[in-house]
Formats: C-alpha cells, structure tokens, sequence
C-alpha cells in the first residue's frame, strides 16, 4: 500500500498511459479502456486510504502531544488521488463512451495532477530551496490540458494527434515527477541524516556537561574534607 501511495508509483502509471497513447493513436479497444482505468483506481485509492489513516494518527499524536515530524511530500488534501479514483471508475464504467470524451477526460486528470504537483512544490519549499524551474513541468502539463479541454484547437488537429499531445504531456509528467521524487528522498536522506548528527553532537555534549559535573563534585567534596581535618596546635618551642 505504501508503494502505491507513492509518487514513484503514480508516476509510473502516467508513463504507462502515456506510452499507451502513443502507441494506439488510432484505437480505443476495450481492454485499453479498462487498463488505463485501472492505472488511474488504484493509485487514487491508495492515496485516498492513506492520506485519512496518516491524518488520524497524527490527530491522536496532536492530542497526545507528540511532537510531529515535517512531511513535505504529503499534499494537503488528496485532490489527486480522489480525482484519479472517481475518473478510472468512470472510465471502466463508460469505456463504451469514454471514446468521445477520451481528450476531455484525460485533459481533465492532467490539471488535476498538475495542480497537485504544484501544491506538493509549494509544501516542499517550506523546509527545502526549490528553484523557479521546478515549476515548469506544472504550469506546462496544466496548460496543456487547459487547451484541450476549451477545446482551442478545434477541428484543426485531429483527435489521434490530439491523443498523441496527451500521450507527451503524461510522459512529459511522469518523467518529471520521478525527478521530484528522488530529488525529495535524497532531501529526506539528507535532513534526516543532519538531523542524526545534531542529536549525536548534543548526546556527546550532554556526556561532557555531565563528566564536568562529576569531576567538579568530586573536587568540591575533597575540598570540603580537607577544610573539615583539623589541624594541630603548634607549640612554642619557648615553652
């Protein structure tokens, strides 16, 4: 479940879909149909699962005061991964007509994951530089699918090339978001390693604070022992 949730995981899905375009321009056989639908199901639904189980353990964490762990990757709601779910449902639903509205369809789940990728950029720069670029590929891929779906090319691009455009902005995303997710793990990595060190260097320092402490209570208890030997009265060598 967890590797289903991953973004590594949807990205692989829309690299399938896309290649699946490409390569059936001119077809939409039912057992494409169903198998795009499924590539959109079941990372949505375990998103969808995952995001309210990680939400009410951190509500029980909250309430019982347990401090939290930053999660930049974690999008704030799960646009996508309901997005995914409801369309893959009615893909396999409908795939008599999903023919007709494949462009719309289709366009319509590319403005959905790229405005969660732009979310999920947007958490992610809370805690880690992300550079200006990053924000290509969201703005790109949400265009795309703007155009289509207002239908601004009209009747002047057939609907194979219009299916082909769609293939490249899927690949184009999935690409890019196994990009995102190395760059965010190896963020992980590193925050997570500083984080080790940090806790490493306080624990060493908290032992140092405390053999100072030992050593200056042994000095201060022999101090106190010789201060308390009582010393001998000298005579006067007179007497």
């Amino acid at each position: 479940m967890k590797f289903l949730n991953s973004s590594l995981f949807r990205a692989i899905c829309t690299l399938i879909v896309g290649v699946l375009l490409i390569m059936y321009p001119n077809e939409a056989k039912q057992g494409l149909i169903i198998a795009i639908g499924l590539l959109f199901i079941l990372p949505g639904l375990a998103t969808v699962i995952v995001y309210y189980i990680t939400k009410n353990e951190e509500a029980k964490k909250i309430a019982e005061g347990v401090e939290q762990t930053p999660h930049p990757a974690r999008p704030m709601f799960p646009l996508a991964g309901w997005g995914s779910l409801l369309l893959g449902i009615g893909i396999i639903i409908m795939k008599d007509t999903f023919i007709t509205f494949l462009p719309i369809i289709l366009s319509t789940i590319l403005v959905l994951l790229a405005i969660a990728s732009f979310i999920t950029l947007v958490r992610t720069s809370k805690y880690w530089h992300v550079g200006i670029g990053n924000f290509v590929m969201p703005v790109v891929v949400f265009v795309v699918g703007a155009l289509i779906i207002f239908d601004v090319f009209g009747s002047a691009v057939p609907l194979p090339t219009i299916q082909i455009i769609l293939g490249l902005a899927f690949i184009f995303y999935g690409l890019v978001e196994i990009y995102y997710f190395i760059r965010i793990m190896r963020g992980q990595y590193i925050y997570k390693k500083q984080l080790a060190s940090q806790q490493k260097a306080q624990e060493e320092q908290a032992q140092i604070e405390e053999t100072l402490k030992d050593v200056q209570a042994e000095l201060d208890a022999e101090i106190v022992e010789t201060e308390e030997v009582p010393t001998e009265e000298k005579k006067d060598i007179f007497d």
